[in-house]
């Protein structure tokens, strides 16, 4: 019975010895393959990633410097004022978004184009673009300008020369509370930075009482002084009995430990009702106190 269970013909009998090869000859080449990759294998290390990301990179680089190439050279350029071109007339020249912008950053802030050349000097602008774009580039100044350039070349002097204001004659005298900088500039000695820091200085001061006040400003010569005459002043900027230290000693004449004195007598004491009452504090001098009571109201 077994024997009619387990018995195979001659061409059964030779398929299972070929199958049973097939099948040895398959893991010896799968052991032998799993070996060598074994061997050959090669270390990846963080500096070959680098590498190879560089190298993605630069491909990529490549490839949009290629496409910007052939984008430019697909732009016709025509004539344009980079002072008064808008972005989408900036962006039709084949500039790319990021110098767009900061052309119009640079106008923004009051920047002006008063040559070609001065476009190259914009961040992002390669050079190839600007020798492309030169041909096409035309400036109009403001009108101002414009007649400032016109007259340089006809007089050969400074451009805007005629605009400074002109200089008061000797003996003339100027109402040193009341004159803005312009009037300011127009006394001999007196330029632009001067007359600013005079401006300022009696901003801060509430007004000047004495014309010796404007050498207290650096670089303010002496000299100056005769060409100023001082009104009263019409209020004291101090309030002493209202104002807290941190305003107080933002005035000239009184320094934070000052202001502090002044506060902490208010606290103690009560109001202020004359600058004497300060005389027994170290913070204070004689010359201190008196240069300060013209500016003092006791309200």
């Amino acid at each position: 019975m077994w024997k009619d269970t387990l018995f195979c013909s001659y061409w059964e009998q030779r398929l299972v010895v070929v199958l049973s090869v097939l099948a040895l000859v398959l893991m010896v080449s799968v052991g032998v393959y799993r070996r060598a990759a074994r061997s050959d294998s090669v270390e990846v290390t963080d500096a070959d990633t680098a590498a190879i990301r560089q190298a993605f990179m630069r491909a990529d680089s490549l490839h949009r410097q290629s496409a910007g190439r052939e984008r430019r050279a697909a732009v016709v350029p025509v004539p344009f004022d980079p002072n008064r071109a808008d972005s989408v007339r900036l962006s039709s020249l084949g500039l790319p978004p990021y110098v767009v912008r900061n052309i119009l950053k640079y106008r923004a802030r009051g920047g002006v184009f008063r040559t070609p050349e001065s476009l190259a000097r914009i961040y992002g602008l390669t050079a190839e673009d600007y020798a492309r774009l030169r041909p096409y580039i035309r400036i109009t100044l403001p009108e101002k300008e414009q007649a400032a350039s016109v007259r340089q070349k006809n007089t050969g002097k400074a451009e805007g020369w005629w605009l400074r204001p002109s200089k008061f004659a000797e003996g003339t005298t100027v109402e040193l509370n009341a004159a803005d900088t312009t009037v300011l500039q127009r006394v001999p000695g007196i330029g632009r930075v001067r007359a600013s820091r005079i401006v300022a200085y009696r901003n801060r001061l509430g007004g000047f009482v004495h014309v010796s006040q404007l050498t207290e400003i650096s670089g303010m010569p002496d000299s100056l002084c005769r060409w100023f005459t001082v009104g009263p002043l019409t209020e004291k900027p101090i309030h002493i009995n209202r104002a807290e230290a941190a305003q107080l000693s933002r005035h000239p004449y009184l320094n934070y430990r000052q202001a502090r004195a002044i506060t902490d007598f208010r606290h103690k004491y009560g109001p202020l009702h004359s600058l004497r009452q300060l005389e027994l504090y170290e913070e204070f001098t004689a010359d201190d106190l008196k240069r300060l009571a013209p500016y003092v109201a006791f309200d």
